[in-house]
């Protein structure tokens, strides 16, 4: 299986879902398999204990976890073998999606047939697995060696077959719906991502359908878990056509030397974007274009628009660490009069290495932020104006 689109880290592809990576969790064991590094996070036992919970022998829910933990990690080592094959740097992680193989740097080249042939890596090991423990019962009854042994033959059979099927199915982040996108990129690559979200919901309401109907509510519940982030790419997509619209028109307002029109027409898509993804997609799509971006801050600040020239100088800041935005977004906060904010963006101008004390002293926009003790810390610290220092003019 994969998860979402490839950037610095190829998306994984896990055996029943893949997730981002999060922060260090307790109980994390880190191991190598060959040279591949393994995560395991707890709490892929967890879930794998909540689908064996029907189990009411603990013998036998022991053997179900088992058996998922050496299907799924065997499915990701088939993702990391072929990937390596291809020259890439595997990394594995089992955690409560199922599991996810990364591939740092491969972004640019993992694509095509190569992205195809590692995604159906995966769901094939399993296969090939299930086939091998097959011919062995057939040369070896495992009933002969007891319950808990043939159980845990027919969960890793069912494991193995049962999953690699479903990962087959073209909905992202399963392996199919890798699959399914890979060969959309190859006929038509424009709308390849959209197409791939469209068929990844659609076959997930009908997989969430049919689980309804045969009363397996954890199925449908993870049918829902899988169309999840098609459904927010297809909503993230219709937001980027809005925005995208309202930043051309500003983009060609700046061209023709009017600020002002170029203000309005950002601040119009900044009030239609309420909600944090809203937001998220239109700083993304400002920072396609950084100069345009600059230019929009402070054309929003002396348009009055003080939040969303804050807002964009804040994003600039966090990308290229410029003491200059930082001290706009706290010109931003202060006219807003919101000093406490105002006065700790100026610390961490400071701290980026703005140091111009003069400019700051006769800044107008600040006059809100004297009487603030932050403020005549700040300065204090800052000193005189060393020379040879470049200034900033500021909003």
């Amino acid at each position: 299986m994969s998860h979402l689109e490839v950037k610095a880290i190829r998306p994984g592809r896990p055996c029943a879902l893949s997730a981002p990576r999060e922060a260090p969790t307790i109980g994390l064991v880190e191991l190598t398999i060959g040279k591949t590094p393994v995560r395991i996070r707890p709490a892929f036992f967890v879930v794998a204990a909540l689908m064996g919970s029907g189990r009411t022998d603990l013998g036998l829910l022991a053997v179900w976890i088992a058996a998922s933990f050496l299907s799924v990690l065997f499915h990701e080592m088939g993702h990391a073998t072929v990937g390596r094959a291809f020259g890439y740097t595997p990394s594995v992680e089992l955690n409560e999606r199922g599991g996810v193989t990364s591939f740092p740097g491969a972004a640019a080249s993992l694509t095509g047939l190569r992205d195809i042939a590692v995604s159906l890596a995966g769901p094939f090991a399993g296969f090939l697995l299930a086939g091998a423990i097959h011919l062995a019962t057939l040369a070896y009854d495992p009933e002969r060696l007891g319950l808990h042994a043939s159980a845990f033959v027919n969960d890793m059979l069912w494991c193995n077959v049962g999953w690699g099927v479903v990962n087959l199915l073209p909905i992202v982040p399963l392996d199919g719906g890798q699959v399914a996108e890979s060969l959309l990129r190859m006929v038509r690559p424009a709308s390849a991502k959209t197409m791939a979200s469209v068929l990844s919901v659609s076959t997930a309401a009908a997989l969430g359908a049919w689980a309804l109907w045969r009363g397996w509510t954890f199925g449908a519940l993870y049918a829902g878990w899988f169309a999840a982030p098609s459904v927010q790419a297809l909503w993230r997509a219709r937001m980027e056509r809005g925005a995208a619209a309202d930043l051309a028109m500003a983009r060609d307002a700046l061209a023709q030397g009017d600020a002002t029109a170029a203000a309005e027409h950002a601040h119009r898509r900044f009030a239609q974007a309420r909600g944090s993804l809203a937001r998220t997609v239109l700083l993304d799509l400002l920072a396609e274009d950084p100069k345009t971006e600059t230019q929009l801050a402070t054309a929003l600040f002396h348009a009055g628009h003080f939040e969303d020239s804050a807002a964009t100088s804040e994003h600039l800041f966090e990308r290229t660490a410029n003491p200059d935005e930082a001290y706009n977004v706290a010109c931003a906060f202060s006219r807003l009069g919101r000093v406490e904010e105002a006065v700790a963006w100026l610390g961490r101008a400071e701290s980026a290495g703005y140091q111009d004390l003069a400019h700051l002293e006769a800044d107008e926009d600040l006059a809100p932020l004297r009487a603030h003790a932050g403020y005549a810390e700040l300065v204090a610290r800052l000193g005189a104006p060393r020379a040879g220092t470049t200034s900033r003019d500021g909003h």
